[in-house]
């Protein structure tokens, strides 16, 4: 589907990363929703690298309609259970919430399973 693909897409456009733990019981994926319509993948891939995580995420994704337009939501992939669990920390002290003027939810992804 349209997600699969984005991801598909994501991936082959970042850095490649190796991993440091492959955890496969834990997802190391975090949902930020409720962002503004006017954060892009591109600003979002540009806050993470500036929050020092460059090079330790392999996938942001931003959710976004058949119509094309921001739903308010984006995962981001990291390399490990302890670099997302780092990330969230980030996340929770409010760096991110500051510069965006809002109160973003950020919380773990689900584990994805294969079919």
């Amino acid at each position: 589907g349209p997600f699969a693909m984005a991801v598909r897409e994501t991936r082959t456009t970042m850095k490649r990363v190796a991993p440091v733990d492959d955890s496969r019981s834990e997802s190391r994926t975090l949902l930020l929703a409720n962002l503004p319509a006017s954060i892009t993948r591109e600003r979002m891939v540009q806050w993470l690298d500036e929050s020092r995580f460059e090079g330790h995420y392999d996938a942001v994704v931003a959710a976004t309609g058949e119509d094309g337009r921001h739903r308010g939501y984006v995962f981001v992939n990291f390399e490990s259970v302890s670099v997302r669990d780092a990330a969230l920390e980030v996340m929770a002290e409010g760096r991110l919430l500051t510069r965006l003027g809002r109160q973003v939810r950020v919380s773990k992804a689900p584990q994805m399973r294969s079919p």
